[in-house]
């Protein structure tokens, strides 16, 4: 989507959450909390149980917005505490 100046900043960030919303059915208040995080400049952890839409709703914002999709997680095995030796 190209801004221009008959289109306001609602305008986009609306028809932005409407495209994502296209695929990630249900979860309203984490797409707009997502789309304000990234405008702010700010980071997003998702946390929530196995197969809840959380790696869809970012790989559709990432589409709507035409930038890349990279996916990085954290497992329990990743902090020190939880390693032997």
């Amino acid at each position: 989507m190209i801004i221009s100046d008959s289109v306001s900043a609602k305008q986009c960030i609306d028809a932005i959450a409407a495209n994502v919303e296209q695929t990630v059915i249900g979860k309203p208040e984490q797409v707009m909390l997502t789309i304000a995080a990234m405008l702010a400049g700010g980071h997003v952890l998702f946390e929530d149980i196995p197969g809840v839409g959380k790696t869809t709703l970012v790989r559709s914002l990432a589409n709507a917005l035409q930038l890349p999709f990279g996916e990085s997680s954290l497992r329990r095995t990743c902090f020190p505490a939880t390693s032997s030796g």
